[in-house]
């Protein structure tokens, strides 16, 4: 579940809880973001060969929305991929540090 609140048109207060691990992600502006109770660290650059990304694998193939070759080398240079099938769980897997980075070509507010 994923629930986000805007006042005129600026991000506020976003929640993201993964029923499955029972963990709740939370932001509100100006004072951090949290998994439960504990605030998310500012993130460590990473090397792209030692990065692990969320993907979704039709963008790796042929596909009618996107030139899927354009990932191939940097594909080939990642650690590896992952897709956990939740855009929302994903940004959140970046902001926590279990993932080093999301790429979604189609994504709505919504996700």
């Amino acid at each position: 579940m994923s629930v986000a609140v805007y006042e005129k048109g600026q991000p506020v207060i976003g929640v993201i809880y993964d029923p499955i691990k029972d963990e709740l992600f939370h932001a509100l502006k100006g004072q951090g973001a949290y998994l439960n109770d504990a605030e998310l660290k500012p993130l460590e650059d990473t090397s792209v060969k030692h990065s692990l990304i969320g993907i979704n694998s039709l963008w790796l193939i042929p596909n009618e929305y996107c030139d899927y070759t354009k990932f191939h080398s940097l594909i080939r240079d990642l650690r590896g991929t992952r897709i956990i099938g939740s855009a929302a769980l994903e940004m959140a897997a970046v902001a926590c540090g279990r993932l080093d980075g999301f790429i979604c070509l189609r994504l709505s507010p919504w996700d």
